[in-house]
């Protein structure tokens, strides 16, 4: 609240006792006057009762303006509390804005670098296959033109090997391509051997050792929520090979009453309160986001030096 309107409240509550006060008093004496009059004087209205009179005007006079200042105080106290907590909250609303914002770009980041890998990898390898493939045709169909009469079966063998050879690798590179776009193993093996094969294929691209422990056979969720639990497992081994320097990682997974407790786990150096709360971490924003979409809970922890523990509750 402002000083000016401080001083307004202060001024209006004195200025309605000072009223009230000399209003009473004014009252009792013009009535104690009247009376003393009708009365010629009698002693039946003895001073005292003046006296008492005016002693009552003064008290209750001070009671009034206590009350009034204590109710002003209050109403001071919430308005205060009201602007503190509404500028809390346009501090978070700013805060969640920046990191939307910050999300946005950084999907689009992502986008755009998911476009560029796959650019290449179609030009690089399946472009190389394909050029080997055609090379291997065109020769075949020399030697073929030039042997009309006695061909070099030997030769021509040995190309339709070739051939057949670069055929699977260009087979296995658009598989590949396609799984990393989106594993096909999650939509027809299921989230757990999903995530156990992302685990393994993470061991294997960076050395990091990488233990995953369900509660279950399988899991029957639906395919969104399949799909949300196996990015936010992607992400986040991502930011443990990027960001904690460990050597082991682990995954739980497990199903409870109406709840989904997933956990990720690494024993490297331990993630700061400050990378916690910083809007510019997008690996961790979009952990959340991806958590938030689907009502769940998140929880991370960290210890210097002894790792970072990432919990996550969904509701089903």
């Amino acid at each position: 609240m402002k000083p000016d309107n401080k001083n307004k409240i202060k001024s209006s509550a004195l200025f309605i006792t000072i009223a009230y006060l000399i209003f009473g008093i004014l009252w009792i004496a013009v009535s104690g006057q009247a009376v003393l009059l009708i009365t010629k004087g009698s002693d039946q209205i003895p001073m005292l009762e003046l006296y008492k009179g005016f002693f009552f005007i003064i008290i209750t006079s001070l009671l009034l303006y206590l009350a009034i200042s204590r109710r002003e105080k209050q109403r001071e106290k919430l308005e205060a509390e009201i602007a503190a907590s509404n500028k809390i909250s346009e501090e978070k609303i700013t805060e969640t804005n920046k990191s939307l914002h910050a999300l946005a770009a950084h999907l689009q980041t992502i986008r755009e670098e998911e476009r560029t890998l796959i650019s290449r990898e179609i030009h690089d390898q399946l472009g190389q296959e394909l050029t080997a493939l055609k090379m291997d045709i065109a020769y075949l169909s020399r030697k073929i033109e030039k042997a009309k009469t006695e061909p070099d079966w030997d030769e021509i063998n040995s190309g339709l090997r070739s051939m057949s050879e670069i055929t699977d690798q260009t087979i296995n590179s658009v598989r590949r391509i396609a799984r990393e776009l989106r594993p096909d193993i999650l939509d027809k093996l299921g989230l757990k051997e999903a995530i156990e094969w992302h685990a393994e294929e993470f061991t294997n691209r960076t050395g990091i050792d990488c233990i995953v422990s369900t509660g279950l056979s399988e899991f029957d969720f639906n395919r969104d929520l399949d799909t949300t639990i196996f990015r936010i497992v992607q992400e986040s081994l991502t930011n443990v090979a990027r960001h904690s320097g460990a050597t082991r990682s682990k995954i739980g997974l497990k199903l409870a009453e109406k709840f989904i407790y997933l956990s990720i786990e690494d024993n490297g150096r331990g993630i700061t309160k400050e990378e916690m709360e910083n809007t510019k971490s997008l690996g961790l924003v979009g952990i959340k986001e991806r958590a938030f979409s689907v009502g769940g809970k998140i929880s991370i922890n960290g210890s210097k030096d002894k790792g970072t523990i990432l919990n996550i509750t969904i509701p089903i």
